[in-house]
């Protein structure tokens, strides 16, 4: 799989919104993760698109996580995304 970009891409504590994740190979997706993960809750049940191309997932942040920037990465019985940050998979959380 491969994310091409999350929306949004930052969001302040205390928090809870629906992320839409954009890519390819996303069918059969099993779990998505932030790194590090710490305050940020991720539904576990995402929601991919026929064509395996969006996955869509509500996101809490916790009124005490912390503040910075983690990667999200989709995983699938293919393999998972890079757990190298870029633009497309960094999501930042402010106060």
């Amino acid at each position: 799989p491969n994310i091409d970009s999350i929306s949004p891409i930052l969001a302040s504590r205390g928090q809870t919104f629906t992320m839409i994740i954009r890519g390819q190979n996303f069918p059969n997706t099993t779990s998505v993760t932030a790194t590090p993960g710490s305050g940020i809750f991720i539904d576990s049940s995402p929601s991919v698109n026929a064509a395996g191309t969006e996955i869509t997932l509500r996101v809490g942040i916790a009124a005490g996580a912390p503040l910075g920037s983690s990667v999200f990465r989709v995983f699938t019985p293919g393999g998972a995304t890079t757990d190298a940050a870029n633009p497309s998979n960094t999501f930042t959380v402010l106060e």
